[in-house]
């Protein structure tokens, strides 16, 4: 879900433009301008930031970032931050190329990377709970805005648990009676036996199924990453790096969550056989492993990905540095001229500040001067800025290659699984390529739980060499750009959670005419367009006959969102032939939906006529009840 499309199936201009200039311009760049310092890696990171400066000053002099409309400003930003990121990876071949225990990592930080403190104490559980329960906090905003579920996927999953509850087969359907139900999952089963087989309780259950998720991922997170940095402060703000993540920060809640806070204790466990090898590890890793395979499909591959990583790096990656480092020579100097304020340590500050000036502006102005529903329904936006690489990830990676110099470094057992966890972002190859069946931008979501480590060896290594009035001033840097990406985030929950209570408390009157009118199992034919269809197997615990994978990004918070995948030639056919009667609402059309569908009733909406177009065609329908809103017809055989 980037914001530029021709990064899905990128056209010539489209891969010149957005990947190759800033590599070519990075090479280019550093080869002219030399560092007096060789082998400053930090020389590297300031030169690109600054070019990402001088790269955004266009849109700022023409005006076109603030004043054409949030979506061009908030593209040209994101725009920026790529450049800025490929600029650096353009760079690196212009790094002192010295043996790879030669790069440059303080004095400090060398001495200390053998005798790092992998024991976790009563104050690090204190963080890591003081994490957790504030994550938990900023997840029950729905819960307190709404009396409603608040998302779009969710209401798939909780009808699905409600089913189950209900006595139903996890195989089945429960939006559409005779179709199979593709989301095989353990947490359907756990969610049923939490909620103690009570329908009433399911929609609670739920509400929390994103707020104990999280508390438990930011939880074993925190105390994962302090094991491998030993640094509390590092492991820190790497979990403020993790908390806007889409899995961790509510934005829809799905069984993805719950299989995240698995997997985040399998890391957790394996680190722990890793550092002390005992079976009982082994055996607790070996079972957090299971639960995240058959807690959600996707996730499964991940685990499976990381676990085949992590065996072919501990395996040959000794083996390939010990071949190539004596091959590797000095690279000889290069450059004509030097820029002796990039080599100065408080430029980084600086520059992150500018970004983060420019990046506060777009954003604050966006929300100021446009609705949420508009800002919504253009979702690379929300996910572009709050997401890898958003705003505040920015720095992040933009540290990580200084970070991977480190790790590869130091291959301790812990960091060659830090690597196999990152290894997941080679899957962005899939970003070329039409092989959507298996990629999901959720591949680099679970890959940034190990970049945000990564980077922080290198950030933790240049604070290190800071006075503690600099170290203050990058760490409140640091600190503003988790802000800047956790404000609008949490306002987008609000404004979800509030609407959706405004919604559905308006359409309670019509689920009730359903549920109260209608015998279980019934299936209820309506406006394939209609906003009512998400909610009606949920609330009113019945089955519907329409879907649609044609999610235009008017409709996506309206429509059925689960209806692609596996779904999708079904919910076409669906889409089709429902949008068939209600455009020609005759005998024959109704006919062919009740052979097909099995459709026991109709529902039509007052307000837009449709009740008084079907009762001129002399349909075989009868009124059994109506509210301010719908009419509700019994199909006759």
């Amino acid at each position: 879900n980037l914001p530029f499309r021709e990064s899905y199936f990128p056209d010539a201009f489209g891969l010149l433009f957005v990947y190759a200039l800033p590599l070519f311009s990075g090479y280019l760049s550093t080869r002219i301008v030399r560092p007096l310092a060789r082998n400053n890696v930090l020389y590297y990171v300031n030169f690109s930031l600054f070019a990402g400066v001088l790269y955004l000053l266009p849109y700022i002099v023409f005006d076109s970032y603030l004043s054409a409309g949030w979506l061009i400003g908030s593209l040209a930003l994101y725009n920026c931050m790529i450049f800025t990121c490929f600029f650096l990876i353009g760079s690196i071949p212009n790094w002192s190329r010295q043996e790879l225990d030669g790069v440059e990592l303080s004095k400090a930080t060398a001495a200390a990377s053998a005798t790092i403190d992998t024991n976790l104490y009563k104050r690090d559980f204190i963080i890591a709970g003081i994490l957790g329960a504030s994550i938990l906090l900023l997840n029950l905003i729905p819960f307190f805005y709404s009396h409603y579920l608040v998302g779009a996927d969710v209401y798939y999953h909780a009808a699905l648990t409600k089913s189950i509850v209900s006595g139903h087969s996890l195989f089945g359907n429960p939006f559409f009676l005779e179709e199979r139900n593709y989301y095989y999952s353990v947490v359907y089963h756990l969610l049923a036996l939490l909620s103690g087989f009570e329908s009433a309780n399911v929609e609670f259950v739920w509400f929390l199924v994103v707020p104990v998720s999280s508390l438990i991922f930011m939880f074993f997170f925190y105390l994962f990453a302090k094991r491998l940095l030993g640094s509390g402060s590092a492991a820190f703000f790497a979990a403020l790096f993790i908390g806007t993540l889409n899995q961790i920060l509510w934005t829809d809640p799905s069984i993805r969550n719950v299989s995240y806070a698995f997997m985040m204790v399998f890391f957790f466990a394996f680190q722990s056989y890793l550092l002390d090898k005992t079976r009982k590890k082994l055996a607790v890793a070996g079972a957090f492993f299971l639960l995240t395979i058959v807690s959600h499909p996707e996730i499964a591959l991940h685990v499976i990905g990381i676990m085949c990583a992590y065996y072919l790096i501990s395996k040959f990656l000794p083996k390939l540095t010990s071949l190539t480092r004596h091959k590797i020579r000095e690279n000889a100097d290069h450059g004509w001229m030097n820029a002796t304020f990039l080599e100065n340590r408080n430029a980084l500050p600086v520059l992150v500040g500018l970004f983060l000036l420019f990046s506060g502006s777009n954003i604050l102005s966006t929300v100021e001067n446009y609705p949420i529903t508009q800002i919504l329904v253009f979702n690379e936006w929300p996910l572009s800025v709050w997401n890898p690489i958003g705003i505040s990830s920015f720095v992040v990676f933009m540290f990580i290659p200084m970070g991977f110099m480190y790790v590869i470094r130091n291959k301790s057992p812990q960091n060659l699984f830090l690597l196999s966890i990152s290894a997941l972002l080679l899957t962005s190859v899939f970003l070329f390529s039409h092989i959507w069946i298996i990629y999901h931008r959720y591949f680099t979501e679970t890959a940034y739980i190990g970049l945000s480590i990564v980077a922080m060896f290198a950030i933790k290594d240049v604070m290190r060499s800071y006075g503690f009035r600099e170290k203050a001033y990058f760490q409140a840097v640091l600190l503003t750009f988790v802000i800047i990406s956790l404000m609008p985030k949490l306002y987008f929950i609000y404004v979800s959670a509030k609407n959706t209570d405004v919604n559905l408390t308006a359409m309670s009157e019509d689920l009730r005419l359903i549920k109260d009118n209608t015998p279980a199992d019934a299936v209820i034919l309506f406006n394939p367009r209609d906003s009512l269809s998400r909610y009606v197997p949920f609330y009113a615990e019945r089955y519907i006959v329409q879907g649609t994978d044609k999610i235009t990004k008017e409709q996506q918070w309206q429509v059925l969102s689960f209806c692609n995948g596996p779904f999708s030639t079904t919910c076409s056919m669906r889409y089709a032939l429902a949008n068939r009667f209600f455009n020609d609402p005759s005998e024959n059309n109704l006919k062919t939906i009740q052979a097909m569908y099995q459709a026991d009733y109709l529902l039509l909406n007052r307000g837009t006529g449709e009740d008084l177009t079907v009762g001129r065609e002399g349909l075989n329908i009868e009124e059994i009840a109506r509210d301010s809103s719908y009419v509700l017809y019994i199909i006759n055989s």
